[in-house]
């Protein structure tokens, strides 16, 4: 037991290389260890980026734990995230997040499950996992509404990435600028909604410097067979110039 104290002792003065081997001495001559000492350990060498041998004894702890029916502590399972992830191996951290949620569906791991997948080129996966946090209402910044808009645009669903863009404008949740409104706008046109895409040209119009915006309102209103406001627009898009094909403006 002092043998064991002097072990963590070391550990909270960050001498994490004599906390290791003070914890190596005392599995020698310990009876039947629980789980603590070995995540003590994993610890130990998590501080010291032995990443490989750290995984060893943490996983041991989880054994010890399920072995006896119980489910092992959140913040084992954290550590082994985060030694999995520092290897690059994202199976695994793909798999220790789908057991972080079986334990506690938080809202982070629901994001960093989706990043995961995204890492790995798995759209639909990814979208799935990050839409578990929209459809709960847990997203909480401008950036995670839009993008979820974007995940939805990629995985060719246009018309909910235009619906969760339209709903956060209104609501406030959103920032109102030319990006944000012009990938709204992107978003009802490929949805070949060119009604709902005005109201976003519009804006975004409003807040853009060059032309390339106007023009393509002037394109909505001329699927809609608005004519005038049709040629208004496309003569506000040559004024303002900066346009990559001007003559489609005069066209």
């Amino acid at each position: 037991s002092t043998i064991y104290t002097v072990a963590q002792l070391y550990f909270t003065q960050e001498d994490c290389v004599r906390a290791e081997l003070q914890l190596r001495k005392w599995f020698a001559i310990a009876d039947n260890p629980g789980p603590q000492p070995y995540v003590l350990l994993g610890q130990a060498l998590y501080q010291q980026n032995k990443y490989r041998e750290a995984i060893v004894p943490v996983e041991k702890a989880i054994s010890i734990t399920v072995a006896k029916g119980k489910p092992p502590k959140e913040n084992w399972l954290l550590l082994l995230r985060v030694f999995y992830f520092e290897l690059g191996d994202l199976v695994k951290v793909e798999q220790i997040l789908k057991q972080l949620l079986v334990l506690n569906p938080k809202r982070d791991y629901w994001i960093q499950l989706s990043g995961i997948y995204g890492e790995r080129d798995d759209i639909h996966k990814q979208l799935t996992a990050y839409e578990m946090v929209y459809i709960q209402g847990l997203l909480k910044t401008s950036r995670e509404y839009v993008t979820m808009a974007q995940l939805y645009l990629q995985s060719d669903v246009p018309y909910k990435a235009g619906k969760v863009l339209e709903n956060g404008f209104k609501d406030g949740l959103i920032e109102k600028n030319a990006r944000n409104y012009r990938l709204a706008a992107q978003s009802w046109t490929m949805a070949q909604e060119d009604e709902k895409a005005i109201p976003a040209l519009v804006n975004a119009a409003k807040l853009s410097d060059d032309g390339e915006l106007d023009v393509r309102l002037a394109n909505a209103y001329f699927n809609l067979r608005q004519w005038r406001a049709s040629i208004d627009s496309s003569r506000a898009g040559i004024k303002k110039g900066g346009l990559k094909q001007i003559g489609r403006a005069h066209v």
